[in-house]
């Protein structure tokens, strides 16, 4: 069970850094587990500051919408981690690769 959650998240991970990077953004996700069998989601706090101005920047433009979606999704995906809420994240794994499908990233 816990390999297919981490599985699932480290899917929405793949799926939205490869948008950000399409669109030059640079974070650093990490999905991790501690020893006490925790799943994590985590970033740089200033790489995460600076995709959140970018996406403000550009918002009017699709890319700033793109960018914007993908934060969201992780900001999402690992606050549902924390609560626990599983299937609330294979909602977002199938929104984030639907969001990779449209950008074609």
């Amino acid at each position: 069970m816990r390999r297919e959650r981490v599985r699932t998240a480290k899917k929405i991970v793949a799926a939205c850094t490869a948008v950000l990077a399409k669109h030059g953004v640079s974070l650093d996700p990490v999905v991790s587990v501690s020893n006490g069998g925790l799943i994590r989601l985590s970033w740089t706090s200033s790489l995460a500051i600076r995709a959140e101005n970018r996406a403000a920047e550009q918002n009017r433009e699709a890319s700033g919408q793109y960018i914007g979606a993908a934060l969201l999704l992780l900001q999402a995906t690992r606050a549902h981690i924390q609560r626990g809420e599983w299937h609330d994240v294979e909602s977002i794994a199938d929104r984030a690769a639907r969001l990779r499908e449209r950008v074609k990233a």
